[in-house]
């Protein structure tokens, strides 16, 4: 028969689980809330942005016009951005991203190309090191910000890109669907495509079409860089959400059930009891 003494030690523990996992949930509640409405504005942003690439692009002339952003290259290194979180506590969020970089990995290396990695997020880099086994070159990005986090990333990716160490540049993250539904994406970053971007209206494009180029395509690579963070960052809170929400539930079912089974032990401890003194009061006459 269980010890109600631990039956009691087991309900105040799951209790104090439970309200820490309530609270998790809200706070991620709260976060994604709030990511979720940067990430309503920010679409618009970015598409608007690659038609006018696009746009400026197609006035360039392919002879004269200086199109180093949106050539492919034959040789170099495959630079390639994986972003996770940097705290656990999120369901399947990483693992997906970790499959995903995997499947990459062995594509690259059964082609015979080097890939240099650049890790986002403790998480995946943590879980790749024993994988890797010094095959591939990594490192870890840091930063206070995304901006800064995507600053570092454009110049360190571009300045590699021109001088024709890497043949292209890609990134791995979650893509937020929706609260439930997170899907690992792997995007090209370099060379620059932007041909599917169709420009609606009138564009006047000052000084010329070279210059323009010039300043908006590193910016460009900049905006592709913080979509994938702030994305990810939006899933992050919503795996975490739904993860603290079925913790908490589950919770909220074991407190019940050790209850239940305290209740019946106490009652069974009672019966027992009074049965002792029953007969033994009998036994007396």
């Amino acid at each position: 028969m269980p010890n109600l003494k631990l039956l009691r030690q087991r309900i105040a523990s799951v209790g104090s689980t439970l309200k820490i996992t309530s609270a998790m949930k809200m706070v991620a509640a709260s976060k994604l809330k709030r990511l979720q409405q940067g990430q309503v504005f920010f679409a618009p942003f970015e598409h608007a942005f690659k038609q006018m690439i696009s746009h400026a692009k197609s006035q360039l002339d392919p002879l004269e016009g200086d199109l180093k952003w949106f050539s492919t290259r034959e040789t170099g290194k495959i630079a390639l951005i994986v972003v996770s979180s940097s705290r656990g506590l999120c369901g399947s969020f990483n693992n997906m991203i970790i499959k995903e970089t995997k499947s990459f990995l062995k594509k690259m290396t059964k082609s015979g190309q080097d890939v240099e990695i650049f890790f986002v997020g403790r998480k995946a880099k943590d879980s790749l090191t024993q994988f890797m086994n010094n095959k591939y070159a990594y490192q870890l990005i840091q930063g206070t910000t995304n901006p800064e986090i995507t600053g570092n990333l454009s110049k360190k990716l571009l300045e590699k890109f021109f001088q024709g160490e890497y043949k292209s540049a890609h990134v791995i993250f979650n893509d937020y669907k929706s609260t439930l539904v997170q899907t690992p994406t792997l995007v090209d970053l370099l060379p620059l495509s932007v041909e599917e971007a169709s420009f609606q209206g009138f564009c006047e494009i000052e000084p010329d079409v070279s210059s323009f180029l010039e300043s908006a395509c590193p910016k460009y690579l900049e905006i592709l860089i913080l979509k994938s963070l702030i994305m990810s960052h939006v899933g992050e809170q919503a795996a975490r959400m739904i993860a603290m929400d079925s913790a908490t539930r589950a919770a909220k079912d074991m407190v019940h059930s050790l209850k239940l089974q305290f209740n019946r032990t106490r009652q069974n401890l009672i019966t027992k009891e009074l049965i002792e003194v029953i007969s033994g009061a009998e036994g007396s006459l």
